[in-house]
């Protein structure tokens, strides 16, 4: 880990840690107004929504919980599979198998409820080095929430040796074989993105879930699901580079899928900037401003 992402995870770590702290008092702790002080609209310099387009995201963030980072090609062996027609022609994303959690190997989903994590996911699949139109790359933003669950893993196994031995493990010395032959780190390959030609980003945004128990460091900042999501039933609308909205809808719509909102990945960025740091690193219904952790707790005290 070199020393940038080894700050970015600490300052990951600290907001995790507010954050945390403020879901436990139901309000939010005094570090997260400094870190907002210090850190909004402080990554990019991204265009400002048009109207029609803040409304459309507004709407489209009202409906979603959580995001699934996707993207349109990876590798399986020594062959490339085309996953945007596995996903539209089955008409569902399927459980695979995931080594990351302490608690063992699962048949599961993952999804964050920050957006801003699951584009870093998502951005593991674009073919070029920097990306535009993002509000922060996607090392960043890995290095933050990783940097979190790390230490949060350590708290959980008993050492910080015990959960790095733990990540290996897992596979994080080979997750780079999913995009790219070029072999990385873990963060490393949120860095270099994909060597697949004509791979991009997929951003899928999810409601209505039943979702799984994880460990806490998972639980941090991913939820997990083990059945299918069903683009009919879940799928609120997908994300991707502008360039590639024409591209992927005309794909949906031949496998009958054309009624699901295909958006530009860079409308959301901008509209991400408008929002406090703490806010869009917690995942929260970004229109309203609230943390839906805090929203469903305040819901269950008010229950009779």
């Amino acid at each position: 880990m070199t020393g940038k992402q080894a700050f970015f995870g600490a300052l990951g770590h600290l907001t995790g840690r507010a954050m945390r702290r403020s879901h436990r008092l139901d309000r939010r702790a005094i570090p997260l107004w400094f870190f907002d002080v210090l850190l909004t609209r402080r990554f990019a310099r991204l265009p400002k929504l048009s109207p029609e387009q803040q409304e459309q995201i507004c709407s489209l963030l009202d409906q979603t919980e959580y995001w699934h980072g996707s993207g349109r090609f990876q590798y399986r062996g020594d062959d490339v599979i085309d996953l945007l027609q596995i996903v539209a022609s089955s008409g569902t994303l399927e459980p695979q198998l995931d080594n990351f959690d302490a608690g063992g190997p699962m048949q599961s989903l993952s999804l964050a409820p920050a957006r801003i994590y699951a584009r870093a996911y998502a951005d593991v699949h674009r073919t070029t080095k920097k990306s535009p139109g993002r509000y922060g790359n996607a090392a960043f933003w890995a290095a933050m929430y990783l940097g979190d669950s790390g230490l949060v893993a350590a708290q959980e196994v008993g050492s910080y040796r015990k959960a790095k031995r733990q990540v290996k493990a897992s596979g994080s010395r080979t997750w780079h074989q999913k995009t790219t032959k070029t072999p990385t780190s873990l963060v490393g390959t949120f860095r270099e993105g994909s060597d697949i030609p004509g791979n991009y980003p997929i951003l899928y945004g999810v409601s209505g879930i039943t979702l799984t128990k994880t460990s806490r460091a998972i639980a941090a900042h991913e939820v997990r699901t083990l059945s299918p999501i069903l683009l009919a039933k879940h799928v609120t609308h997908i994300e991707v580079p502008r360039t590639y909205i024409p591209e992927t809808s005309a794909f949906l719509h031949r496998y009958g899928r054309g009624n699901i909102p295909v958006v530009a990945l860079e409308d959301f960025e901008s509209y991400a900037r408008t929002q406090p740091y703490s806010l869009l690193f917690a995942g929260t219904n970004q229109r309203r401003g609230v943390t839906r952790q805090g929203a469903r707790r305040r819901q269950t005290k008010a229950r009779p």
